[in-house]
């Protein structure tokens, strides 16, 4: 049986730094700016996350699979199906022993934040974060400015570097619009605390992606936190043991 000190330690591990499997700390602002380059289009896709050095080379942080529609946003990763899973194979092992390696997020219009889901535990919470200028309740303004053309991903893309501007804040991102998709932003470069960010779409489908992707899971217990969440799961471990 495991003891309540590994328990913590597990548990911790797992849901306390989800974030960072899915490329970068879990911040609804990030995402907030790629939604906007996207617009109204809906669409589902795989994702890879990447971090670019000072001499181009890349490193993959995460893979994922998105679906958008109507401002809706599901991110949805396996830990073990990941390049950072098979890295640290015995992490994603035991993070699975756990029900913990399927890990979903859903931002809804509607909510203050995103949830991270957890289908292994039956469990999901809230992370009380808000996008960047939700308080302003004004529209940011957006400018490009156009740098050429170059192909990603065997498609011919405009590439450009793009401005917005919400509030006090002010963001820059380099874009690849894919002409044949109807310039959609299939690779983003943008900068995070000194970091650079490659987010790459793969296997893209212009299509709504079916409703039920965006509804909370029926019969899931609801947390208020992740803390909460990580210790009604301890106790659940705990009641039926091993």
């Amino acid at each position: 049986m495991k003891t309540i000190p590994s328990l913590l330690v597990a548990l911790a591990l797992g849901i306390g730094s989800a974030h960072g499997w899915f490329g970068r700390e879990t911040r609804s602002g990030d995402y907030s700016q790629l939604m906007r380059l996207w617009g109204d289009r809906p669409f589902s896709a795989k994702v890879v996350v990447q971090q670019v050095d000072k001499k181009g080379r890349a490193t993959e942080l995460a893979q994922s699979e998105y679906a958008y529609s109507k401002g809706r946003l599901r991110v949805e990763m396996r830990m073990g199906e990941t390049a950072a899973g098979q890295k640290r194979k015995k992490a994603a092992d035991e993070m699975a022993g756990l029900g913990m390696d399927h890990i979903v997020m859903l931002m809804l219009p509607q909510e203050k934040g995103p949830f991270m889901i957890y289908p292994g535990l039956a469990a999901y919470c809230l992370l009380e974060e808000r996008s960047v200028g939700d308080e302003t309740g004004l529209e940011p303004k957006i400018t490009r400015q156009e740098l050429g053309k170059e192909t990603v991903e065997g498609r011919e893309c405009i590439k450009s570097l793009v401005t917005i501007e919400d509030g006090e804040n002010k963001f820059q991102i380099t874009v690849w619009e894919a002409i044949d998709l109807n310039r959609f932003p299939i690779q983003t470069e943008m900068t995070e605390d000194g970091t650079l960010i490659r987010t790459t779409f793969k296997d893209l489908k212009l299509a709504a992606p079916p409703e039920g992707l965006f509804e909370l899971p029926k019969g899931f217990t609801r947390y208020n936190s992740v803390q909460e969440m990580m210790m009604g799961a301890m106790q659940r471990m705990l009641g039926g043991g091993e």
